[in-house]
C-alpha cells in the first residue's frame, strides 16, 4: 500500500510504514503473526488523533511502538525532526503514554505523593521543595484534594485512579500523549468529566494526542483528525469531520452504521468486524466487504485522496 497520510508542515510526529510481526507458537513450530502493515500518518502539534478500530486491531501495539516500548521490524518515526532509532536506548521525556487500566499502571504500596514526584526525581534536578510544589500543582488540576497524597492506589475509585494516571504522565509537560482506551473501563458519568479534562489540559498545554479507542462517540468529542485501522492496516484517515460525515473506506461505513443512535436500534453484522483474514488477501476487508469486486483479489487496495486531508485505501472511487 503506498504512504498514506496528511502532507503537514512542521510536524509533531510521522510515521512512515510501519511493520510489527509477533512470533506465536503453533505447535512445535513457530509462525509469525503481521500485526501492523506499512502503517503511516502525521500530525502536528496540538492536534488529537483518534486512532479507532476494534480489539485486535493492532492500534495498541502501535501507541506503544510510538513511545518506545515495543521496537517496530520495519519503518520510521520521525518526532520532532528527528528520526528514533529502534529499538530505543531511552523513550524520549517528550513522549508519554497512558493505559487503559489505572491500577495496573500503579504501584499498590507506593503512596500517591511517592508515585507522582518519582518523574521528577528521576528526570529533573529540582530540588524537595520544588517537586513538592509541582506535585501539588497538578493534584489540583487533575481536581484531587492534597489529603489524597499520603493515601495510597486501592483507597481510590477507578475515575480517581485514572486522574492520578493522568497527573503523573502529564508532570513532566510532554509534547505528545498517547492514551490508550483511558475511559473505556469508566462509567459514562465518569467518562464525560476526564474526557473534559483531557481537552481542557490539551488546550491551555497546547499538547498534542493519539487517542486510542473502538468507541467512535468519545473519539468524535475529543479529536480533531481520525485515523481508521483495520488489521493493522491504516484504511482510512481524514478530518474528524471528513470521517463522520463522508466515510469513504467500506470499514469505516461499517463502524458508523453501528453507533448507537436515538430511535435507531443498534445495528449487528453477521461476523466480527475485525475476523481473522486469510494472508493470501491483498485488502485485509476483502472477505466483509459489501462492495467487494474482482480487482480486489488481484490488486492491492490503492490509496485514495479525496481533499489534502481525506484519503481511504480502496479500489472503489469515492
Amino acid at each position: 500500500m503506498s504512504d498514506a497520510g496528511f502532507t503537514i508542515k512542521n510536524n509533531m510526529l510521522k510515521l512512515i510504514k510501519i511493520n510489527k510481526s509477533f512470533e506465536q507458537k503453533k505447535g512445535l513450530n513457530k509462525q509469525k503473526i503481521k500485526v501492523l502493515t506499512d502503517v503511516s500518518f502525521e500530525i502536528k502539534q496540538g492536534d488529537v488523533l483518534g486512532l479507532v478500530g476494534e480489539s485486535g486491531s493492532g492500534k495498541s501495539t502501535l501507541g506503544k511502538i510510538i513511545v518506545g516500548l515495543e521496537s517496530q521490524d520495519q519503518g520510521t518515526i520521525v518526532f520532532r525532526g528527528q528520526a528514533l532509532s529502534s529499538p530505543r536506548k531511552a523513550r524520549p521525556l517528550e513522549m508519554q503514554m497512558v493505559f487503559q487500566d489505572p491500577l495496573a499502571s500503579l504501584n499498590p504500596r507506593h503512596k500517591i505523593q511517592t508515585i507522582l514526584e518519582e518523574p521528577l526525581k528521576l528526570n529533573t534536578n529540582y530540588s524537595e521543595s520544588k517537586r513538592k510544589q509541582i506535585v501539588k500543582k497538578w493534584l489540583d488540576i487533575v481536581k484531587l484534594p492534597q489529603e489524597s497524597l499520603n493515601r495510597y492506589p486501592h483507597q481510590f475509585s477507578g475515575g480517581q485512579r485514572q486522574r492520578i494516571v493522568l497527573a503523573r504522565a502529564f508532570i513532566l509537560e510532554p509534547k505528545l500523549v498517547v492514551l490508550d482506551e483511558p475511559v473505556s473501563s469508566l462509567d459514562v458519568s465518569i467518562q464525560a468529566q476526564l474526557l473534559k479534562f483531557l481537552q481542557h489540559i490539551q488546550q491551555i498545554k497546547k499538547m498534542t494526542y493519539i487517542f486510542i479507542s473502538h468507541d467512535l462517540a468519545v473519539v468524535k468529542y475529543l479529536a480533531n483528525k481520525i485515523a481508521i485501522i483495520y488489521k493493522g492496516h491504516i484504511v482510512e484517515q481524514g478530518l474528524s469531520s471528513e470521517i463522520f460525515i463522508h466515510p469513504k473506506h467500506p470499514y469505516s461505513q461499517m463502524l458508523l452504521e453501528a453507533v448507537p443512535r436515538l430511535g435507531r436500534p443498534i445495528k449487528t453484522f453477521g461476523f466480527s468486524l475485525d475476523s481473522s483474514t486469510p494472508k493470501d488477501y491483498l485488502c485485509p476487508f476483502e472477505t466483509h466487504c459489501r462492495y467487494r469486486a474482482y480487482i480486489c483479489s488481484q490488486k492491492p487496495p490503492p490509496w485514495q485522496k479525496i481533499s489534502p486531508t481525506h484519503g481511504y485505501a480502496c479500489h472503489r472511487g469515492g
